[in-house]
């Protein structure tokens, strides 16, 4: 990106740009920036002369010396020191010394009228200074961007409101599919149903009320009993709790507020092949397995969704070698 310079005549106040540096060394060859003008471009800690530029000039150099005064006294001829014995301790002045002095002191204050009045002697340039910049300065400093506000996260009763889709599977290969919507008012329902054997259950609708009282959550629904579970964590997406007496960890996944008014009437099967299209469309593309990408969701919450697929393809990758390799050792005892 290019430099943009400020200037600034000298004995003003006023910031001029911001110009460009072929607009700078422009302004530098045809006499509108002069090497006594003070310039300055983002990252310098001061103003500085326009001179201390390299390149900026075609001369280059310091400025020019300042004019001399007329009214000044004329230099010491050169022989006077010459003329006196190094011999002496306390040498003697001439006679000429002393009317000089006498003039220089009688042209005084005529000098100090002209300064006044006459207007300012041509700028030197002057030294550097020690201290940085006052707050006053004609640029004023960049100032670092304000850190954002941290979100402030929902209530964890928010966060429980919803519909939910669980599903178990028990140790003698039994399994459980259940909805359960959990409402603003402390309303809840559920409809579970299941396998026993390979059979199917019938589907059951069930109704009652749930509450939270620090992070368990207690569900007390008819023909089912009171439940009461530790909620590890809860999101738009997922829901992690453990059973207080069975000890057993559920995860729940979120599904649509819409779903839940079509499932009263559905049988487990249709109840099933629902849920199971709703997961897949809320899935992103590419990526075909909940369960996994909830895990990325729930490891890789800080990167964007872009970074997540492209974990969850990482870790797909490292299942399919896995798988693989189990394979080999099954069938060749290795």
């Amino acid at each position: 990106m290019a430099s943009k310079w400020f200037h600034s005549k000298v004995g003003s106040d006023e910031k001029l740009g911001p110009v460009d540096t072929p607009e700078l060394k422009a302004m530098a060859r045809d006499g509108r920036l002069s090497p006594e003008d003070l310039i300055w471009k983002d990252g310098w800690p001061r103003w500085t002369p326009a001179w201390r530029t390299r390149g900026l000039f075609p001369a280059g150099g310091p400025p020019p010396l300042p004019k001399k005064n007329a009214s000044a006294p004329p230099p010491l001829p050169a022989r006077a020191h010459q003329e006196r014995s190094r011999s002496r301790l306390i040498p003697t002045l001439p006679a000429w010394a002393y009317v000089a002095v006498g003039g220089g002191v009688v042209a005084l204050p005529f000098i100090v009228m002209a300064l006044i009045f006459g207007g300012r002697p041509e700028r030197q340039a002057p030294p550097a200074p020690q201290t940085p910049p006052p707050a006053s300065a004609r640029a004023e400093a960049p100032r670092p961007p304000e850190p954002e506000p941290k979100p402030v996260p929902r209530p964890l009763s928010d966060r429980l409101v919803g519909v939910w889709s669980i599903h178990t599977k028990e140790a003698d290969g039994s399994t459980s599919d259940a909805l359960l919507r959990l409402a603003s008012d402390g309303t809840a329902q559920m409809k579970v149903w299941g396998t026993q054997g390979g059979t199917a259950t019938p589907a059951v609708l069930t109704s009652g009320r749930w509450s939270l009282s620090g992070e368990y959550l207690t569900t007390d629904l008819r023909d089912l009993g009171q439940s009461v579970a530790q909620v590890h964590s809860a999101n738009d997406t997922a829901l992690v709790m453990t059973d207080r007496d069975t000890r057993q960890t559920v995860k729940m996944s979120r599904l649509g507020e819409a779903h839940w008014r079509s499932v009263k009437a559905m049988t487990p099967a249709e109840l099933q092949a629902a849920i199971a299209a709703e997961k897949r469309a809320a899935l992103p593309p590419g990526v075909d397995d909940a369960e996994l990408w909830a895990r990325v969701q729930r490891e890789y919450s800080a990167f964007s969704r872009e970074e997540q697929v492209s974990f969850y393809r990482q870790l797909k990758e490292g299942q399919k070698y896995r798988q693989m390799e189990k394979y080999i050792r099954t069938q060749f005892g290795r």
